[in-house]
């Protein structure tokens, strides 16, 4: 494990913003790539093609794209009423799709291989603090009501069966913490598909490199300072995938303590520890996704320990010290992607 620390003083309690994805490469100058961008799962999404394309091709892409992210969308977004999760949320008994049914598996496994920590069934713990889709709150609740919602969650308590998931009716999924990297992912498989090689897909800021720039340079990823707003770190990408969670800007502050966004499924309270972002490199976007969550609550040693353990994976944790200095923490082979 390599640690160091980075001396730039904390001004507040909470980094407003940590990582910034230099989607753009970080020196447009180099290279020259065709441009794809729009909106989806409540952000924005941009896919550079290092490929020679015609506008005719261009415009077929992007249509192809916009289709199989709205498609994506229309199963996993808990904000669409007659999306298929929130159907789910609905009912005890669902027959699911292949794509669901294919995260669902996904967000099993990362459930228990951490024990419980990655969970997708925390949601009415999530709009209790009030980060869900309801208006946000400005204190606590009550430990009893914590209590109450702890014995009603669990991935254990969902049984799948073939393609029929069976839930109590207070079980609600929400796959916040993984569809992103998923919809990487299929955008990523359908351009591998129709033979596009080079190229950068990002939702959000969760990122999938694949082949070369046009320069015939690898992808290049720009870590923010999160006090100055120059570049803190830059990595170079090539068929990987990139994918951050951080406690820096979803928050709320009661009686001079900070609550953050991300909630322990296990205790039912926002972590506590000074970790305040993840960065995950994996193969796939799905993976960095809920990798970068699981180890935002698990915290940095465990953390580090559950990246270690697991092969093709690396990890960049930065912590808040008590003496209002950052440190930085990375897996063996991180270094491997820093210029």
């Amino acid at each position: 494990m390599l640690v160091s620390k980075l001396i730039i003083p904390l001004k507040v309690r909470i980094i407003s913003s940590f990582l910034f994805i230099c989607t753009f490469g970080c020196n447009s100058s180099q290279f020259d790539p065709h441009l794809i961008s729009g909106y989806t799962m409540g952000t924005t999404y941009s896919v550079k093609l290092s490929d020679s394309l015609s506008e005719v091709e261009i415009l077929k892409v992007k249509e192809a794209i916009d289709s199989t992210l709205f498609a994506v969308n229309q199963i996993f977004s808990t904000y669409i009423e007659n999306s298929e999760i929130s159907k789910i949320n609905k009912n005890k008994i669902s027959i699911i799709s292949d794509e669901f049914k294919f995260v669902f598996k996904k967000s099993l496994e990362y459930f228990e291989m951490s024990n419980g920590t990655f969970d997708i069934t925390v949601h009415p713990l999530v709009k209790l603090w009030g980060f869900g889709n309801e208006a946000s709150i400005k204190s606590p609740p009550s430990k009893d009501k914590i209590i109450n919602l702890l014995s009603k969650i669990g991935m254990n308590k969902v049984q799948l069966n073939n393609y029929n998931l069976v839930k109590d009716l207070e079980i609600e999924l929400d796959m916040s913490a993984i569809a992103k990297g998923y919809g990487v992912d299929r955008i990523a498989e359908y351009l591998l598909n129709n033979s596009f090689t080079n190229f950068m897909v990002e939702i959000g800021g969760e990122v999938r490199c694949e082949g070369k720039k046009s320069s015939n340079k690898n992808w290049t990823i720009g870590i923010q300072n999160p006090q100055e707003g120059n570049l803190q770190n830059k990595l170079v990408l090539s068929n990987t995938s990139i994918a951050t969670s951080g406690s820096y800007n979803n928050y709320f502050e009661f009686e001079g303590r900070i609550y953050s966004h991300t909630i322990n499924p296990k205790t039912g309270y926002p972590v506590e520890h000074s970790l305040v972002s993840a960065t995950i490199i994996a193969p796939h976007c799905i993976d960095a996704d809920a990798l970068a969550t699981t180890v935002m609550v698990l915290g940095v040693e465990k953390g580090l320990a559950l990246i270690e353990s697991l092969d093709n994976m690396e990890c960049y944790l930065i912590e808040a010290s008590i003496n209002d200095t950052l440190i930085e923490y990375k897996s063996k082979g991180f270094s491997e992607y820093e210029i």
